[in-house]
């Protein structure tokens, strides 16, 4: 897989009911978008991370799945 921020992207759009421009914070500015790019490059992963209420979990398949964070 080529891109993995997009659809990171657009389900974080999604969960908070806005377009992807208007997603606050970046996603770039809660991770190392690079590093997350070349872990999921680097063969079959699963990485989940918090961004703002959701937890975010992605695969190197190109899975994406945000659910409310539960503290």
């Amino acid at each position: 897989m080529d891109d993995y921020l997009t659809p990171i992207i657009e389900a974080l759009a999604r969960a908070e009911g806005v377009s992807h421009k208007a997603l606050t914070p970046p996603l770039g500015v809660v991770i190392d978008a690079d590093a997350l790019t070349q872990l999921l490059a680097s063969g079959t992963v699963r990485v989940t991370f918090a961004y703002e209420a959701y937890s975010v979990t992605v695969t190197s398949d190109g899975d994406v799945e945000v659910t409310p964070r539960v503290d």
